[in-house]
């Protein structure tokens, strides 16, 4: 409240530094409560006598147990890499596990087919 007028700061020093100098000429009595007593008094809420709160009987951890973690494209592609190709039971070729080719989609059947129609 007193930031851009310096003649009002510099009293509201002065009158900081005089209470802190009556305070240590004339210091308070000592609180005899302990501290649990003060913090209840500060709080407003004193300690229960007897704690009614009991441990949950079924529990269930976050993420519903499944401890699976999800994999990047990369990590996917480099273990795909890692299995052996799988082979056309049609054209006899060796197919990487990327590619969608089998027997009842093998470009050969499909221009074998062709050919029959013709």
């Amino acid at each position: 409240m007193v930031a851009h007028d310096k003649d009002a700061m510099d009293k509201l020093i002065e009158m900081l530094k005089d209470i802190r100098i009556s305070i240590r000429n004339n210091p308070p009595p000592k609180d005899k409560r302990t501290r649990s007593e003060v913090m209840d008094s500060a709080i407003g809420v004193s300690r229960p006598d007897e704690i009614t709160i009991r441990n949950p009987e079924n529990i269930r951890n976050k993420g519903g147990g499944t401890g699976k973690r999800l994999k990047g494209k990369r990590e996917i592609a480099l273990k795909n890499m890692e299995k052996d190709p799988r082979t056309c039971t049609f054209c006899l070729k060796k197919i990487p596990p990327n590619e969608k080719h089998d027997r009842r989609n093998c470009p050969e059947r499909k221009k074998m087919e062709k050919n029959k129609e013709k």
